[in-house]
């Protein structure tokens, strides 16, 4: 072969190349493009998860149910508790979600707002089967 020959078939057959590597990537391109396309449509048609509306309500309980973070501080200082633990429950309580607001059913614990707590063991197996 010719060296003028073999200049002109390596030419065309990197041209021939670049072609093939424009059409591979050119494919890609589209590939990628039908996938996103395809996805948006997946996601746009899919049915939605349906929402139920629902009406509730709650029980407000009588204001003597009342049971205040002061209330419960005032019980454990008069029985006697160490200024700190009663201090270090109170935080607790206020960090935990219970507010001025809070209410407790009297025939749960009746000896919380009793003053001075009753500490007889008749009360306490009293308290204990209203609360069961």
């Amino acid at each position: 072969m010719e060296p003028h020959n073999l200049c002109t078939s390596l030419e065309t057959l990197a041209q021939h190349i670049n072609t093939i590597i424009d059409l591979i990537s050119s494919y890609y391109c589209f590939a990628v493009l039908l996938v996103v396309c395809l996805s948006i449509l997946y996601l746009a048609r899919r049915r939605k998860a349906p929402i139920y509306l629902i009406d509730y309500a709650c029980y407000c309980p009588p204001s003597s149910c009342r049971f205040p973070i002061a209330t419960f501080e005032e019980n454990q200082l008069f029985d006697g508790m160490d200024p700190e633990a009663v201090a270090f429950q109170c935080k607790i309580i206020s960090k935990s979600g219970f507010s001025e607001e809070t209410s407790m059913e009297t025939s749960i614990s009746p000896s919380l707002f009793r003053m001075p707590k009753i500490k007889a063991l008749s009360f306490a197996l009293e308290e204990a089967e209203t609360t069961m």
